[in-house]
């Protein structure tokens, strides 16, 4: 029942306490964090006359009013309203999150939330800036993997650390959350609302409004892929609260707000976010013995755990959906569900270059997706067979399934994500085929849904193709 308690906590008004003091000193600042005054408690306010401030202890900081080289922030740092955005921020991702360890968010998810979207790498930046390192020697390897077990730090981060070659996590990578239980969070939502994200959260209608208003919005939002605004939405409907007349359907709401915020990060391609939404709503759903449900999140979090790359963790997931969803969901409502399992499973066979097992599954999923007349997944799965193919370097093939995804989607009039889904791969295939002017007619097609919708993302995917197209004749082509 935690989850539950957890996610009724957004009713309640805020005050944020508890944060723990560092030992050591601090490797960016070289500052004694140990001499540094504990974090007892934490408020925000003065929002709704427009006067915000952040009061630590008994001291208070109004915009502009330097944080003095305390609670883990740098010496010459003041309160900005940036900086203040992104507190609220966190204590919201804080306050949602059902797991103590959790909270964690992304830079990406920051800038959007607090209305930085076109600025997303200038989050990490000034995060960076801002913050103080955790330790005194990063070559100590133990250390380095922890984040401190008592920490003077407002903002934390998870540590620096190598994999392979790779610089993971730290400052300027994050992911970053708030350095305070979820029960000491408390706040008034309304004025925080109006205050955090006034880019999208401030142009969202909110008279009358309740969370189911606000998914009933967000949905709509979804549909014309404004999947900024949908997640906006949600977020804004779990700080209003519900005026559901009983706790079953309270929980229910919850519950799909959560659902639905992890599909539209998938969307967003903020898989961290993707996973805590879907595991926050799976507990819901186990509690109200919903399974369609269920399943659903389990294939959420298997989509989001192949954008990381987590390819063994995936199929994990989405052979547990598939079991339960024969024992537990009615056979009439398992159609849909078994196409994506399919899907699933032949995307992540795919990218573990089991072609022939991709294959396979990718071909039953266009079936029953066909069978139950699943439109939108009948054209998906269709160009997945063809970007199969192409990873396999069978143009072929490649070239033939592709005629045929084209027709799908003309017939069936799909468009939106799954459509930049075949220009993308149809660009794939231009570029390996040596057909360049195609390949940058397709490549604008899906810029400009891109940018037409805020889906940066789905811009930054397209770097290689960009690369490829733009490499001069004869440099290597391989991707």
């Amino acid at each position: 029942m935690l989850g539950l308690r957890c996610s009724s906590c957004f009713l309640d008004a805020f005050s944020i306490g508890s944060v723990l003091t560092a030992r050591g000193r601090d490797s960016a600042s070289g500052s004694d964090m140990s001499s540094q005054v504990p974090v007892r408690s934490v408020k925000f306010g003065g929002f709704g006359d427009r006067n915000p401030w952040l009061r630590v202890n008994d001291r208070v900081y109004h915009i502009g009013k330097h944080l003095e080289g305390r609670h883990g922030f740098r010496p010459s740092v003041p309160l900005s309203d940036r900086l203040l955005r992104i507190l609220v921020a966190l204590a919201v991702a804080r306050k949602l999150d059902i797991n103590p360890e959790g909270g964690w968010v992304s830079a990406e998810q920051l800038a959007a939330t607090v209305g930085e979207v076109t600025l997303r790498e200038g989050t990490r930046r000034f995060l960076a800036r801002v913050l103080q390192g955790y330790l005194d020697s990063p070559e100590d390897e133990t250390a380095i993997r922890q984040i401190p077990e008592v920490g003077t730090h407002l903002i934390q981060y998870r540590p620096q650390r190598n994999v392979g070659l790779i610089i993971a996590h730290g400052r300027t990578r994050g992911p970053y959350r708030l350095g305070v239980p979820p029960k000491d969070i408390t706040f008034d939502r309304d004025a925080g609302v109006r205050f955090l994200g006034t880019s999208i959260l401030q142009q969202l209608p909110s008279e009358g409004w309740d969370l189911s208003q606000a998914l009933a919005y967000a949905q709509a939002a979804a549909q014309q892929c404004d999947y900024l605004t949908a997640r906006a939405a949600i977020l804004k409907g779990l700080l209003l609260g519900t005026h559901a007349s009983n706790e079953k359907q309270r929980y229910g709401l919850v519950a799909d707000a959560h659902h639905f915020l992890g599909q539209y990060a998938i969307q967003l391609r903020f898989p961290e976010e993707a996973i805590w939404s879907a595991r926050q709503a799976r507990v819901l759903f186990k509690e109200l013995k919903h399974w369609d449900g269920v399943v659903s999140t389990l294939l959420t979090e298997a989509h989001a755990e192949g954008q990381l790359g987590n390819e063994i963790a995936a199929l994990s997931g989405t052979r547990e959906a598939r079991v339960l969803l024969d024992d537990n969901v009615a056979p009439r409502y398992r159609g849909m569900k078994r196409a994506e399992c399919a899907g699933v499973v032949g995307q992540r066979y795919s990218h573990l270059q089991n072609f022939d097992a991709a294959e396979h599954n990718l071909l039953r999923a266009l079936q029953l997706a066909q069978e139950v007349d699943d439109r939108r997944q009948v054209c998906l799965w269709a160009v997945r067979r063809a970007e199969n193919f192409l990873r396999q370097q069978n143009f072929f093939s490649t070239e033939r399934t592709l005629v045929e995804a084209h027709d799908w989607f003309e017939r069936l009039g799909v468009g939106g994500m799954e459509r930049t889904v075949l220009w993308r791969v149809t660009a794939g295939f231009s570029v390996a085929t040596g057909q360049l002017d195609d390949a940058v007619r397709w490549t604008r097609h899906v810029e400009a849904f891109a940018l037409a919708h805020g889906l940066d993302s789905q811009v930054a995917r397209l770097a290689w193709l960009t690369a490829a197209i733009d490499r001069p004749a004869g440099a290597d082509s391989a991707e």
